[in-house]
């Protein structure tokens, strides 16, 4: 993290750093900011702000019935609410959604026949800003078809929960 914050971003142009939230970043990786420290048990809900989910993840579904309560079982290892859009399904997308209790906020857009005609910037925002109506500490989109194995969602919630750093956004590798 320090080299991407210290890489020159432009050839030739803007010097090492020179962008907006790289000094916070920099003061918290040298421990200048406190950092929230949960204490977990496996996976345990224990959100930092009281009340306020720890992770939520975002899912935008079409035509996913079928894989939809194994990706929720999978979800709900790591996540404390799933807020999901169905994007003009012609099955009973919505209808699972709706059903299961980690979906917090089911969101629909008109069905449609065709693939065409989604909008994936559009899906994205709507799901953002249903997400902060609950406040979650952290937010990770998924596809329907993603998994994550346990010991990687024990160490996800570990991860959020004691060591990231709520000025960074993180990527992980499939």
């Amino acid at each position: 993290l320090t080299w991407a914050i210290q890489k020159v971003r432009r050839p030739g142009g803007a010097r090492a750093g020179a962008y907006p939230g790289a000094a916070v970043i920099e003061n918290q990786l040298a421990g200048a900011a406190p950092r929230k420290r949960v204490g977990l048990v496996g996976l345990e809900r224990v959100p930092v702000r009281e009340g306020a989910p720890l992770v939520a993840c975002l899912l935008v579904v079409r035509n996913g019935a079928d894989q939809l309560p194994d990706a929720l079982d999978s979800f709900a290892q790591f996540a404390d609410v799933v807020v999901a859009l169905d994007d003009g399904s012609t099955d009973d997308t919505g209808r699972v959604l709706r059903a299961h209790p980690l979906v917090r906020i089911a969101l629909a857009n008109r069905v449609r026949d065709r693939d065409e005609g989604g909008h994936a910037g559009n899906n994205r925002n709507r799901l953002l800003a249903a997400a902060a109506e609950l406040d979650p500490q952290w937010v990770i989109a998924l596809d329907v078809d993603e998994r994550i194995p346990e010991s990687d969602a024990i160490a996800l919630r570990r991860f959020v929960a004691n060591d990231a750093l709520a000025a960074c956004a993180y990527a992980f590798q499939r």
